[in-house]
């Protein structure tokens, strides 16, 4: 019967810990989210967008492709291969 009681103590002590994270998190988000949204305007926002300069698109099919075979490779492997039996 000790080890139950023991065990209900350290939930009890785990829940009020996790609690007061919880509330810490809580109030840091209000208090640094609204300073952050309540704060004053860039004039970055007349200027132009910035232009994107012309990439190479094939190379990210080339990784595409590449990562792809990676996973096939991983994902079909033969397990018995491995096993020492």
């Amino acid at each position: 019967m000790s080890c139950r009681v023991g065990i209900i103590e350290s939930m009890n002590k785990l829940k009020r810990y996790a609690g007061k994270c919880a509330i810490m998190v809580l109030v840091g988000v209000l208090v640094f989210g609204g300073a952050t949204a309540l704060g004053a305007a860039s004039n970055k926002a007349s200027k132009k967008p910035p232009t994107i300069a012309a990439g190479q698109p094939w190379m990210a099919a080339v990784y595409s492709v590449v990562a792809l075979a990676g996973i096939c490779v991983v994902a079909f492997k033969n397990p018995k291969r491995t096993r020492a039996d």
